[in-house]
């Protein structure tokens, strides 16, 4: 069974793969982040962008911005009670 240390682990060597390939097949310029990753704010954004930076390496993908989300945790929800809106609307 994994330990919630691998899977952070495991997940911090992933997203900025992701985040980067994201980036070079949809031209974004800013990367949302919420949940946990965004409420520990510096100690993981920061090697975040540093891993994003050196895995976006094509010149239209320099400079990708990655901020917390304004809703913090509450992303997830305010996103779904928004999608179960648009559904019933």
């Amino acid at each position: 069974m994994p330990t919630a240390a691998g899977v952070a682990a495991s997940a911090m060597r992933r997203h900025p793969v992701v985040l980067a390939a994201t980036a070079a097949v949809t031209d974004i310029r800013v990367a949302v982040i919420g949940g946990g990753v965004a409420q520990a704010g510096a100690v993981l954004l920061d090697p975040l962008r540093q891993a994003v930076r050196a895995h976006a390496t094509l010149t239209f993908t320099h400079g990708i911005e990655i901020l917390p989300a304004a809703l913090g945790s509450d992303t997830g929800l305010v996103g779904a009670a928004a999608a179960v809106l648009e559904e019933t609307a």
